[in-house]
């Protein structure tokens, strides 16, 4: 047998060999590594949430408690019902349809629930430069809307998210009420049920 050829190698050009030999290695480990990455499949989950339309409430008319005529030597009140129909005790009403309940208009998701809040009483003002300030109690608010009724309650928007809502209470009139307009605001509050 013949012997193998023998090769000498000067130790810079071996050591440059053995560098492009590791080299050519690692850029062989990556080019596999990326095939394998491609080739490898992932599982997640997808989520998502979707907020309903928001909210909101526009006044529409003023809870009107009409005109007083004449004030008797007691006190008295005056009712406006939520669903419209007016009461008076110990105070003289003037006719005509200068009255009725305030109205409200909500619109939101169709179809959703929501509640209704609203303060149980407000303080009516009067600021006359003639007469001078005054105040009346507006008490027991009340509210109705097309598909419930009550303080507190909870009501629905129709298929086009909308709702109505009445609110009347009960103006308290002292002996002593001075002439003049009154006014107060009615805070509602609404939120998805």
């Amino acid at each position: 047998m013949r012997p193998l050829p023998h090769f000498a190698l000067d130790p810079e050009t071996a050591s440059r060999l053995a560098l492009r030999l590791v080299r050519a290695f690692l850029i062989a480990v990556v080019v596999l590594a990326a095939a394998r990455v491609q080739a490898a499949e992932f599982a997640g989950t997808a989520s998502v949430s979707i907020l309903p339309a928001p909210l909101h409430l526009k006044a529409k008319k003023d809870l009107r408690f009409g005109t007083i005529a004449e004030c008797g030597k007691a006190a008295g009140a005056v009712t406006i019902a939520a669903t419209g129909a007016r009461t008076a005790t110990g105070v003289r009403l003037e006719r005509g349809h200068d009255h009725g309940p305030a109205l409200f208009q909500v619109k939101g998701a169709a179809g959703a629930g929501y509640v209704i809040t609203l303060p149980s009483s407000v303080t009516a003002e009067r600021r006359s430069s003639k007469h001078g300030a005054g105040t009346l109690q507006v008490v027991d608010l009340t509210l109705f809307t097309r598909t419930l009724s009550g303080t507190g309650a909870a009501a629905k928007l129709d298929a086009r998210g909308e709702d109505q809502v009445k609110v009347g209470g009960t103006l308290l009139v002292p002996k002593s009420a001075k002439p003049g307009h009154y006014s107060a605001e009615i805070a509602l509050a609404v939120s998805y049920q």
